[in-house]
């Protein structure tokens, strides 16, 4: 009798624990910093690539949200290989689960015209705007002297162009040539990546503002996670200078990235703080020290714990710190949020943003 009552203590507990574990899903947000548009951004852009690309494989994330993989090599490479850890994915190139065109052997019109971005170009260049390496007094240089080019680009070109220019700013002629090329640039439009161990039963990329264009569109990935929750994937409008580019909400009277940031927070709320179990994760660009408001509204609207230490590094400025990547839920728990990949002042690192992980239980 002793020996059974030890048989079915032993099956009970066996049991048990795997209940719990299967329960818990760890999540990861990860802003990339794989753009060129700063000598910061693009210096060791091929390293750091590939120790993001290490480091995702050895996480211990279940599904992971990445930010600023806004370039189609960029994007193959890191989902290529990671793919025996996250064998789904989807990105806005995606045209499937899992499904991409590759990068380097297909032919593709490069996204701008030639013409318009070539008079651009050449305006930079007369006025030493490409002498400039950081990308926000390039921007306000470009704006300054060759505006009427710029703006000539953003209402007759498309969002694809758009982004091009603003994730290609040093590399400019890889958005333009006349004819089609084997491996032309393609771009991720919204910057979104989203890896997953667990089977995605539907996804689909959503556009927070659809009916205009922006200098990087912003949006959220959408996905029906198999046995576990909807879990969204995005990026948020953020202020990186006192210029404000946005032509066409400047025609609708929205006159800042706050009240743009503010529009994308407002979407969320009225899309996801009713679904249960969901998770809304990435970089928000709002937090304890940036547009605390908008912050506000999502910790009221979702539950979180928010990592306290700063998420994000000014490259150039370390004394230039926030918190503003988050992980929200709604029907879950979280048990433990965490920062990994930190970047740390006087060293090399791979993003200038730290990735924070989350443990997830259903409720």
């Amino acid at each position: 009798m002793l020996l059974l009552k030890v048989a079915l203590i032993y099956v009970l507990a066996c049991c048990l624990y795997r209940d719990v574990d299967a329960e818990t899903v760890k999540v990861l947000t990860y802003n990339t910093w794989l753009h060129e548009s700063d000598n910061e951004a693009i210096e060791n852009k091929d390293t750091r690539r590939t120790n993001i690309m290490k480091s995702l494989k050895s996480s211990n994330a279940d599904i992971v949200c990445l930010q600023e993989v806004y370039i189609g090599e960029d994007m193959e490479f890191i989902v290529d290989g990671v793919k025996d850890v996250f064998p789904y994915s989807f990105s806005n190139l995606h045209t499937g689960v899992s499904k991409y065109e590759p990068q380097a052997t297909v032919s593709r019109q490069p996204p701008c015209d030639n013409y318009r971005l070539e008079y651009l170009a050449t305006c930079l260049e007369d006025n030493g705007c490409n002498a400039i390496t950081t990308s926000k007094e390039n921007a306000e240089c470009a704006v300054e002297y060759c505006g009427l080019r710029a703006y000539g680009i953003f209402f007759l070109d498309s969002q694809e162009c758009i982004s091009c220019i603003a994730a290609s700013w040093l590399n400019l002629d890889k958005c333009l040539d006349t004819e089609a090329v084997v491996g032309g640039r393609a771009i991720n439009v919204g910057g979104l990546v989203l890896l997953s161990k667990k089977e995605i039963k539907s996804v689909s990329y959503t556009d927070f503002h659809n009916s205009t264009k922006e200098t990087l569109a912003r949006g959220y990935i959408e996905a029906e996670i198999k046995d576990f929750a909807t879990v969204v994937c995005t990026h948020l409008s953020n202020k990186k200078t006192d210029v404000y580019f946005e032509m066409d909400y400047l025609n609708a009277g929205i006159t800042s990235y706050k009240e743009m940031n503010t529009i994308e927070v407002e979407t969320l709320i009225e899309r996801f703080s009713s679904v249960k179990p969901s998770v809304v994760m990435g970089s928000f660009n709002t937090g304890f020290n940036r547009f605390k408001k908008n912050y506000k509204k999502l910790y009221n609207a979702f539950k979180t714990k928010s990592v306290t230490e700063y998420t994000y590094m000014d490259p150039t400025d370390a004394t230039n710190v926030a918190t503003i990547d988050h992980v929200f839920v709604k029907g879950l728990s979280i048990n433990k949020s965490k920062r990994v990949f930190v970047p740390v002042k006087g060293e090399t690192s791979m993003s200038d943003h730290a990735g924070v992980q989350s443990k997830l239980k259903l409720n």
